[in-house]
């Protein structure tokens, strides 16, 4: 937003108090349980489908998507709970403004350059933000990623991929139009 913005100026000479959407993300996961979800590709559909997962349980969740939903018509889910869904962006390392609980990473393939400079700094900026996650919390890291989480010792950190990694699905099948799978994880597996 350009600094003589019509509205942006219009706020600050009312004594707004003007922030970054990252600041704003940042304050909520400090107030309430984030889940988090980070990485080069695959932000957006799977806070999508954790947020509505949340959102049709018992849990309930607010959420803060990269994305308009199909299912909700807006990428914003407000509700009572204390549990926020947030797309963690990379991008002008905003996703170091939060303070998850739970963290996904989907991938770290270097993007942005031009805020980064290298792949090495890329990847350095993850591994930071994995050190920002809660005592007690969890990370849940796809196989693969060339990054290396740095998280205190009191947060869990699971793998997931197709048939390798702590979760997992397996027996896959896709028939008329309907997919099915067993949900493999340290947690038990779902037939």
């Amino acid at each position: 937003v350009p600094a003589d913005h019509k509205e942006l100026l219009f706020f600050r000479s009312h004594g707004f108090n003007v922030m970054k959407r990252a600041e704003l993300l940042g304050m909520l996961t400090r107030q309430m349980r984030g889940l988090c979800v980070a990485g080069t590709h695959g932000k957006t559909t799977t806070s999508s489908m954790c947020a509505h997962i949340m959102h049709q349980s018992h849990l309930d969740c607010n959420a803060f998507l990269g994305g308009i939903t199909k299912n909700y018509g807006t990428n914003y889910i407000v509700s009572d709970s204390p549990f926020v869904v947030i797309e963690a962006d990379e991008y002008d390392r905003s996703f170091h403004q939060l303070t998850p609980f739970m963290s996904v990473i989907t991938s770290a393939d270097p993007d942005h350059l031009d805020i980064y400079g290298t792949k090495e700094a890329y990847l350095d900026s993850f591994r930071h933000y994995t050190t920002l996650i809660q005592p007690g919390g969890a990370l849940v890291l796809h196989t693969g990623l060339e990054m290396t989480a740095e998280t205190g010792e009191d947060v869990t950190t699971y793998t997931y991929s197709r048939d390798e990694g702590d979760f997992h699905a397996s027996n896959i099948v896709i028939d008329n139009g309907e997919i099915t799978f067993d949900l493999v994880s340290p947690l038990g597996n779902i037939e």
